[in-house]
C-alpha cells in the first residue's frame, strides 16, 4: 500500500510536494472546473475526442516498418529490414493510479483516433481516469513507441499518485522465441531482446533506468515492462497530465557476430552485436543536441588543480590566464571554470561534504545559494574579470554546479544535508526543478556561460522515490538542452549507471565512469606513463559504454590526457605553498597515444584534461610541432563528424595482452583506430574487408592508408579480403595506429608500403621522400592505371633499384622487395631479451645494445621541450622525457612490497616504485623501473640482470625499455 493519497487543495491551505515530475515542455491548460455528475463522465469522456472515431484502425508507417492496428493495440507490424512480419496478439498495459491498479483488459473497448500521421490514440474511459494510449513512429524510426496520458475524469483534482506502470503488459507475437535476453543496468534492465526461430529478432525497453522485464519463450512468447514510479503528480504546477514513459519496440535480423564482455565480466549468453546496434539507434533518435558542426571540445581545469587559482589574489590570475591562453591556442571552445575568489566567497561557509562550494557558479554559489545574490545582480568585477578575459579569447566558460545545495528561496523543498547542520534541495519537488532551471537559464543570460557542469547529484532523498528523483534531474536537463541545445553538459557523480535514457540530455556520459583522480579508478595493464594508463581506462569504459550500456555515440566521452594529483603528499610543496599542488605535470610523451584513445572511441566530445598551462615553463616552452599534432587532430574530428557517428568496437575488448580499437564505417568507407598497450608487439585479430567492418558487397578496390604513427598508403584490398600484410602486422608495445579506407580512384600513380611520392619522368620512375624505422625491412609498390605507358627504370631515393612488374585486376603494380633501412634496429618499447613462458622468478639475465642514434634523439627531447626539471620532478616516471627508463614488466599481480634488485654490467642500479598517484599508494602501483640515461653506453653490448621474487609461469613478461620513440631514415640497401 502506498502512502500517497489523492490530495485537493483546500481553500487557503497550502500542499507540499516532494515527488513531483515537471516537464516545462508541456503546455497544456486546465479545463474550467465544473463538476459533473460521475455516471456521466465515461460518456463525456469517450465522446470528448478531438477528431472523429476512425471507420477502421489506421496503421502507421514509414521506409523501415509499418504498423497495422486491433480494436486495442498494435497489430500486424511489418519491417522492411526483415523482410518478415509479427502479429501482436496481445498488447495491454497496467497502471497503478492512487492505489488502484487499473488493468487495461478490464476497460471497455477503446476509441481509436489518429492525432497527426505518425500517431494512433485508444482512449480509454474510468469513472476517474482517461488514459489515452499512444503510440508513434516517426519517420527515421526503426521501432515504434507507446506511452501513457492520463488526466483525472474529475477537473477539479490537482493531484495524482502514480505507482508501478506496465507500459506493455503481456505483450505477445505469433513468433517462436528461443532465446528471452534482459542485460541488466545498476537500478533496472536496459532492455530485453527476443529471439526468433526465422533469425529475426525484437527488443523491447522503457526510457528510464529502472525497467522490470518479464518474458517468456518457445510459441507465442510474451514481454511485460514495468517500472514503479511512486510519485505524486501535480496538474496544477506541472502544466500538464501525468505521462507514462515511452516504450519502445523494434525489429532487425540477428547478425552472426557477439558482442565480447569487457576483461573480468561474464555473461551467461552473449549479445549480438544487431541486437546493440538496435538499442543504440533507439536511443540516437531521442538524443537532445545540436545538429553538430564541430565536435564538442571542453577543457576540464580541475584536473591541472584550477580550483586552488584564488583570483582575488592579482598574483595568481596569470595562471587562470595561462589556462585561457592555451584552450584558446588548441581550439578547444568550452572550460569549466573552477577557479575560487576568497572576496566572494569563503570556505568556511560551504555546505557540501565535499567542501568545494566556494568554485561552484563562477564562485557565485554560496551568495546564491543563500539568496544574496541572484542573476540581475551587479557582477562583482572579479567575477567580471574572469568573464572578460574568457569572452577575450572566444572561449566559453561553463560554470560548476552542485543542484541539490539548499537553496533558501523556498523551505518546502528543503531536506536535511549530508553534512551537518545544513539543508539540501529535493530534485523530486517540481518548485525546485522549475527555479534552478529558471536560474540558470537566467545565469547563462548575465554571464554568457556556454553550458554547466554538474556533480553532487545524488538520488538518495529518502523522503522521495529514486525514480521522482531522477526524473526530476533528467526535466531539468531536458529543459535546458531544449531552450539552448547548444549547451556544453558535463554530467557527474554516478552519471554513468544511469543509462542511456539520462544520457541523452547531454553532452556525454560520465568520463572514464569513475572520478578522474588517479586514486579512484584501477588499470589492466601497467605503464609508466599516466596518460596512457588514463587511455586505456578510456577506452576500457567505452568499450562497456557501447557494448554493455547501448549509449549513443552522440553521448560517448572521449576524455584524454589524465588528472594531476589533488591530495597533499610529502613531497607536494611549491614555492612554499602546501596548496599549489603539482602545476607541472603534462606527460609529454603520453599525450598522443591519449588523445587517439579519446578520439578513437569518443571522437564526438572531446574531454581534454591536465594541459601544459598553469606551469610557466611548460606553458611557454611547449613545442609547436606539438600544438600543431594536438590542433591537427581536433580539426580532423570537425570534418569526420558522419564517420565518428558511426563509430563501433572492434570485437576484441581491451584486456592484457591484445590489440583492441574501433572502426567508423559509412558508405563503404572510413577508418579504424587500433591500440596496443601492452609493453610488447601484438598483432591485432585479423582484419577482413567485409561486414565485420561495417562493409556491404560492392565490386572494385580498395585504397587501405595509414594516418598514424605515418602517413602513408598501404596496401589494395577487396571486399571479403584482407586489409594487407601492413595493417595487421604486430603492432609495437605502447603504440596506436590510425587507418583509412577509401575507394581506390587509380587515376595516376600511388605508392604503397611507405611514406614518399612517385612521379614518371623520361620513362623512369623515381619514387623519392620513402623512409622507415632503422634496420627495418620493406616492400614497396607503385600501382599504375592498366594501359598506362609504364617506365622501363625504377629509382627510389636516388638508387637504382631491382623490381618486379605485375598486373592484376584494375592496375598495374611496379614491386621493390627488400628494402632494408639502416641502422639497428631499436623499436619503441624495445624488450630486452626474450619472453620465457616458464620462467617463475630468480635471476633474469638478458644482454641489448643501444643505438647512439637513440641516445641522440632523447637529447634532442630536451632541447624540442628545454623545461628545467628538477630533483622531485625527476620521481615521476612521466616527467622528465629526456631519460631512458628500464621497466620491469612481472604483470599486475607483482606488488609493490615485492623485493626486486637490479645490476647492469654486474653494478648495481636503483630500481624505483612508480605509482600513478604522488601519494605512493599501493593501490595506484604502476611497476618498477630504473633510469639507465647515464649508465648505458652507446653501441656497446651490455647485461642486464634482474633477481624477482617466485612468480606464476609466464607472468614476468620482460624488461623493456621506455621513453624510446621510432627512429626513421632514407637511407637503405636492396637485399
Amino acid at each position: 500500500m502506498y502512502m500517497y493519497t489523492r490530495l485537493r487543495k483546500s481553500p487557503g491551505r497550502g500542499v507540499r510536494h516532494d515527488q513531483l515530475p515537471f516537464d516545462m515542455r508541456s503546455t497544456r491548460h486546465y479545463m474550467a472546473r465544473w463538476i459533473v455528475p460521475l455516471p456521466f463522465r465515461i460518456i463525456l469522456c469517450l465522446l470528448g475526442s478531438t477528431k472523429l472515431v476512425e471507420p477502421s484502425p489506421p496503421a502507421l508507417k514509414n521506409a523501415y516498418l509499418s504498423i497495422d492496428f486491433g480494436p486495442r493495440g498494435a497489430g500486424r507490424v511489418w519491417s522492411n529490414a526483415t523482410k518478415q512480419s509479427i502479429t501482436v496478439e496481445n498488447d495491454g498495459f497496467s497502471v497503478e493510479l492512487d492505489t488502484k491498479l487499473i488493468n487495461s483488459s478490464d476497460l471497455e473497448t477503446p476509441v481509436i483516433t489518429s492525432p497527426s500521421s505518425s500517431t494512433v490514440e485508444y482512449k480509454y474511459c474510468t469513472s476517474t481516469f482517461t488514459i489515452r494510449v499512444l503510440y508513434e513512429l516517426q519517420t527515421d524510426w526503426r521501432f515504434f513507441s507507446k506511452h501513457l496520458i492520463i488526466s483525472p475524469t474529475d477537473p477539479t483534482v490537482e493531484t495524482v499518485a502514480m505507482g508501478s506502470v506496465t507500459v506493455l503488459d503481456h505483450f505477445s507475437v505469433n513468433s517462436s522465441s528461443s532465446v528471452c535476453l534482459s542485460p541488466r543496468g545498476q537500478y533496472g534492465a536496459y532492455a530485453s531482446f527476443q529471439r526468433f526461430s526465422d533469425k529475426t529478432g525484437m527488443f523491447g525497453l522503457i526510457q528510464n533506468p529502472f525497467l522490470d522485464v518479464h518474458c517468456s519463450t518457445g510459441p507465442s512468447p510474451t514481454l511485460s515492462l514495468s517500472y514503479n514510479a511512486s510519485v505524486i503528480h501535480n496538474r496544477t504546477l506541472s502544466h500538464s497530465d501525468i505521462a507514462s514513459d515511452r516504450a519502445c519496440v523494434g525489429l532487425y535480423n540477428l547478425s552472426l557476430y557477439t558482442v565480447s564482455p569487457p576483461e573480468g565480466q561474464h555473461l551467461q549468453q552473449p549479445l549480438i552485436t544487431s541486437e546493440r546496434d538496435a538499442v543504440i539507434d533507439c536511443a540516437e533518435q531521442f538524443y537532445i543536441g545540436p545538429h553538430l558542426q564541430q565536435t564538442t571540445k571542453v577543457h576540464i581545469p580541475w584536473t591541472e588543480n584550477q580550483h586552488l587559482i584564488d583570483v582575488a589574489n592579482a598574483s595568481r590570475r596569470v595562471e587562470f590566464e595561462r589556462i585561457i591562453d592555451r584552450v584558446a591556442e588548441l581550439g578547444i571552445t568550452h572550460v569549466l571554470n573552477v577557479v575560487q575568489d576568497s572576496k566572494i566567497s569563503a570556505i568556511a561557509n560551504n555546505t557540501d561534504a565535499w567542501g568545494l562550494e566556494e568554485i561552484l557558479w563562477l564562485t557565485l554559489g554560496q551568495k546564491l545559494r543563500a539568496n544574496e545574490w541572484n542573476p540581475g545582480d551587479p557582477i562583482p568585477p572579479s567575477v567580471e574579470y574572469v568573464i572578460s578575459y574568457a569572452k577575450k579569447k572566444n572561449v566559453k566558460l561553463m560554470p560548476y554546479i552542485y543542484p541539490i545545495l539548499g537553496f533558501v528561496q523556498n523551505n518546502d523543498w528543503l531536506i536535511p544535508g549530508r553534512r551537518r547542520n545544513t539543508n539540501e534541495s529535493s530534485l523530486a519537488n517540481v518548485e525546485f526543478q522549475q527555479f534552478l532551471t529558471k536560474t540558470m537559464l537566467d545565469f547563462n543570460n548575465v554571464t554568457g556561460a556556454g553550458g554547466y557542469g554538474f556533480d553532487y547529484t545524488f538520488f538518495n532523498n529518502p523522503r522521495a522515490s529514486q525514480y521522482s528523483q531522477w526524473k526530476g534531474w533528467q526535466n531539468i536537463l531536458v529543459s535546458l538542452r531544449s531552450v539552448h541545445p547548444e549547451y556544453v553538459i558535463d554530467n557527474r557523480q554516478q552519471n554513468h549507471a544511469w543509462g542511456p535514457w539520462t544520457w541523452i540530455a547531454g553532452s556525454y556520459a560520465e568520463p572514464i565512469m569513475s572520478d578522474e583522480q588517479p586514486e579512484s579508478f584501477r588499470y589492466y595493464v601497467r605503464d609508466l606513463h599516466t596518460d596512457r594508463v588514463s587511455a586505456n581506462r578510456v577506452r576500457e569504459t567505452n568499450y562497456q559504454y557501447r557494448n554493455m550500456a547501448f549509449c549513443p555515440n552522440d553521448a560517448v566521452p572521449g576524455f584524454m590526457f589524465h588528472q594531476t594529483d589533488r591530495h597533499s603528499h610529502a613531497s607536494s610543496t611549491f614555492l612554499g605553498d602546501p596548496y599549489y599542488l603539482y602545476p607541472r605535470d603534462f606527460d609529454y610523451l603520453g599525450y598522443r597515444y591519449s588523445l587517439l584513445s579519446a578520439i578513437g572511441t569518443g571522437g564526438l566530445n572531446l574531454v581534454v584534461c591536465m594541459l601544459p598551462a598553469r606551469d610557466e615553463e611548460e606553458f611557454s616552452k611547449f613545442p609547436e610541432q606539438d600544438k600543431a599534432f594536438i590542433t591537427q587532430w581536433f580539426k580532423w574530428t570537425d570534418e569526420n563528424i558522419k564517420y565518428l557517428r558511426k563509430t563501433k568496437t572492434l570485437p576484441q575488448p581491451p584486456a592484457p595482452g591484445a590489440v583492441d580499437g574501433t572502426y567508423m564505417i559509412l558508405d563503404n568507407e572510413g577508418y579504424i583506430f587500433l591500440f596496443n598497450p601492452n609493453a610488447w608487439p601484438v598483432a591485432p585479430l585479423e582484419l577482413t574487408l567485409n561486414d565485420s567492418l561495417g562493409f556491404t558487397p560492392t565490386p572494385g578496390a580498395f585504397l587501405v592508408s595509414e594516418l598514424y604513427p605515418l602517413e602513408r598508403h598501404l596496401d589494395v584490398s577487396q571486399y571479403n579480403s584482407s586489409l594487407g600484410k601492413l595493417a595487421n602486422a604486430p603492432m609495437p608495445g605502447r603504440s596506436a595506429k590510425v587507418l583509412s579506407i577509401s575507394k581506390l580512384m587509380l587515376e595516376e600513380s600511388i605508392l604503397l608500403g611507405a611514406p614518399g611520392s612517385a612521379k614518371t619522368t623520361g620513362g623512369v620512375l623515381n619514387v623519392t621522400g620513402v623512409s622507415g624505422e632503422m634496420g627495418e625491412i620493406l616492400d614497396v609498390s607503385v600501382i599504375f592505371p592498366i594501359d598506362t605507358k609504364y617506365p622501363h627504370a625504377v629509382s627510389l631515393n636516388g638508387k637504382d633499384v631491382v623490381y618486379i612488374k605485375n598486373t592484376t585486376a584494375g592496375y598495374t603494380a611496379f614491386t621493390i622487395s627488400g628494402i632494408r633501412f639502416a641502422g639497428q634496429r631499436f623499436a619503441q618499447s624495445q624488450q630486452v631479451g626474450e619472453y620465457d613462458a616458464s620462467f617463475k622468478g630468480g635471476t633474469y639475465t638478458a644482454s641489448f645494445s643501444v643505438p647512439l642514434a637513440v641516445m641522440n634523439k632523447l637529447r634532442n627531447v630536451n632541447k624540442t621541450y628545454p623545461v628545467q626539471w628538477d630533483s622531485t620532478d625527476s620521481l615521476i616516471s612521466w616527467l622528465v622525457p629526456g631519460r631512458l627508463l628500464l621497466f620491469v614488466d612481472a604483470g599486475e599481480q607483482l606488488s609493490d612490497s615485492a623485493q626486486l634488485a637490479m645490476t647492469l654490467d654486474g653494478r648495481p642500479v636503483s630500481l624505483i616504485k612508480a605509482y600513478n598517484s604522488r601519494g605512493a599508494e599501493s593501490a595506484c602501483f604502476l611497476g618498477f623501473y630504473a633510469d639507465v640515461t647515464n649508465v648505458v653506453v652507446p653501441d656497446r653490448k651490455q647485461t642486464v640482470t634482474v633477481q624477482l621474487p617466485s612468480l606464476s609461469p609466464g607472468q614476468f613478461r620482460g624488461i623493456f625499455f621506455d621513453n624510446v620513440t621510432p627512429l626513421y631514415t632514407t637511407e637503405f640497401e636492396q637485399n
